[in-house]
């Protein structure tokens, strides 16, 4: 037999367990997600942000989801409560392989708990 199903899970953004690489892969995640309070526009959120996936206008915290890993790390940063926990669970994905035709697996959209995750 070629080919065993491989499923990796990992806690973190960082994903030392290389879930991209596997038939299902699992990636912990906290979605930020902005408050009613008022942003002092302190940069806190910006300066922890490894992803620059925050900017700041007059206002609110923008997060660019297209950059955003769902890491979690800025919303314990904020002083004023502007950011905060959202989603939290698993990033979802499917499909990845190495060997002769390797390819990167295909992220399902969302976070989903640990129940729907297992479904």
């Amino acid at each position: 037999m070629h080919h065993e199903f491989r499923i990796s899970v990992s806690d973190c953004p960082n994903a030392c367990s290389q879930p991209q690489i596997v038939d299902v892969g699992l990636i912990g995640a906290c979605r930020p997600e902005v408050s009613g309070e008022i942003c002092s526009q302190c940069g806190a959120c910006q300066d922890v942000c490894r992803e620059n996936a925050i900017s700041l206008q007059d206002g609110p915290p923008s997060v660019d989801d297209s950059k955003c890993l769902c890491c979690g790390q800025r919303i314990g940063v904020c002083p004023t409560g502007t950011l905060q926990e959202g989603a939290r669970g698993y990033r979802i994905l499917v499909g990845g392989k190495l060997g002769r035709h390797p390819r990167l697996a295909t992220e399902l959209s969302g976070v989903y708990e640990l129940q729907d995750a297992l479904k």
